[in-house]
């Protein structure tokens, strides 16, 4: 009694670990393929004292797989845990970053932002002008200041910005490419998720069916009873 009870636990924590697994790599994979497509409202200020654009560590392994794709994860580290440092080869396939003030757009190129800053192994890494830190709201500093005319208003409390280039309205169209991979695996963690399901309704059907050698014995009825006397 107590192995097969000590099995029906085992076989019960097997499943819902598969089940969980199955659920964490669908979840994963769906933040992979909707990396590039980060829009979210954001708290931000303006710092000439900022060489670089410093974003929320929450936010920042978004924002940078949204404009580098997995070449991030792959390609790319942080210099002493906060500067990001990639090959400058990088910088003609990554996609812009696109910022808005209320309706009005600031765009990034990050073939302006990229600067070298050393040689690993023969091939050359820059400074992609982004950093990450603890503080929840984003620091535009040199990297972005040096894209737009800031004008201050001290009596009317407010920033006045134009961008140092006119924005075109074709490039507002790119996204970060998602790679075969991704959609691939999310495929093939839905259908194991699909397959596991079936697999316990099956079982649970089939241990609610009538054993096939079964006798069927009818109630007995007392006006069919005998009695007899002693």
């Amino acid at each position: 009694m107590f192995s097969a009870q000590h099995e029906l636990t085992w076989y019960q924590l097997r499943r819902a670990l598969s089940y969980f697994f199955v659920i964490f790599l669908i979840l994963y994979f769906l933040q992979v393929l909707t990396a590039g497509n980060y829009d979210q409202t954001a708290l931000a200020c303006l710092d000439t004292g900022t060489s670089l654009i410093s974003i929320p560590a929450g936010e920042f392994v978004r924002v940078t797989l949204g404009l580098f794709g997995t070449a991030v994860l792959e390609e790319c580290f942080l210099n002493e845990g906060v500067e990001l440092l990639c090959p400058c080869s990088l910088a003609d396939s990554a996609t812009a970053l696109n910022i808005y003030f209320h309706e009005h757009l600031i765009r990034l190129e990050m073939s302006e932002l990229f600067m070298k800053a050393t040689t690993i192994h023969g091939e050359d890494f820059c400074l992609t002008g982004l950093s990450t830190s603890n503080q929840p709201i984003w620091i535009l500093g040199d990297s972005f200041l040096r894209s737009v005319y800031a004008v201050h208003s001290f009596n009317r409390k407010e920033i006045a910005m134009f961008p140092y280039r006119p924005v075109s309205p074709v490039s507002l169209e790119a996204e970060a490419p998602i790679p075969l991979w991704a959609w691939l695996a999310l495929w093939a963690s839905m259908a194991s998720l699909v397959y596991l399901a079936f697999l316990h309704f099956k079982k649970s059907e089939s241990s609610r069916e009538p054993l096939s050698g079964a006798v069927k014995v009818p109630l007995l009825r007392p006006e069919l009873m005998s009695m007899s006397r002693i």
